[in-house]
């Protein structure tokens, strides 16, 4: 599919959110719909951007971040196919709340704000995915209010080395980073004891998931360390 390309009711009818949705309504929503290719690393929502068209995944991987005024990121989640993202600028008007990148090329479908927001008009099904989806983002927020006030440090380290990858790029499931922090600096980055800080990267070395040659930290397996925060 290249740029510009329409998507077919039927491929409308695989999201959640148009699952039960009348085929009169699919096919006027599907008209006002483009799909478009994104390059690995390519950023398709930037925080605070004014946007408000909502996106379907229809192919790839993308992440969800965000960053403090420090460059600490301070929360992130995977997106995957067959999802939607980008709703709550379309409901409220506000600029968007976090980055979403791709960690792969990824196919995905934009749909323009106005039609959204006439598809909720005129669809109690539409409503009716998306309070569900709604309710599980709450749960989801809630857990991870939870986990950040009782996480370790290796979930604080697990996270701050994928902050990491994603600063310097990564090459397939690895990412080199030449001039890592010293292990005194990961702690003071994510509030913990040098020694407890050593401890856990060697961990991560044992396991098998980081290496180190001389100053060089290469995390070869990053699906490992994003799969372990999403699962705290």
């Amino acid at each position: 599919m290249g740029h510009g390309a329409t998507i077919s009711p039927e491929e409308l009818r695989k999201f959640d959110l148009f699952a039960d949705v009348p085929d009169a309504q699919l096919q006027q929503a599907s008209a006002a719909i483009r799909i478009a290719e994104h390059e690995k690393g390519e950023t398709i929502i930037a925080h605070q951007d004014p946007g408000r068209d909502v996106y379907l995944l229809i192919e790839g991987t993308l992440l969800a971040n965000r960053y403090s005024a420090a460059g600490r990121e301070v929360g992130y989640r995977r997106i995957r196919e067959g999802t939607h993202f980008g709703e709550l600028a379309a409901f409220d008007g506000e600029p968007r709340s976090v980055n979403v990148i791709a960690l792969s090329d990824a196919t995905i479908a934009t749909i323009p704000a106005a039609t959204f927001r006439d598809l909720v008009k005129n669809s109690a099904a539409i409503v009716d995915a998306l309070m569900t989806r709604m309710a599980e983002i709450i749960r989801d927020l809630s857990d991870k209010v939870f986990e950040a006030s009782a996480g370790s440090v290796r979930a604080r380290l697990d996270s701050e080395l994928i902050r990491m990858a994603m600063e310097v790029g990564t090459d397939g499931n690895r990412a080199t980073i030449p001039n890592p922090p010293t292990h005194a600096e990961l702690a003071a980055l994510i509030g913990g004891q040098r020694e407890t800080v050593t401890r856990a990267f060697n961990e991560l070395v044992s396991e098998g998931i980081v290496s180190k040659k001389g100053r060089t930290i290469t995390i070869e397996d990053i699906e490992t360390l994003i799969e372990r925060v999403e699962n705290i």
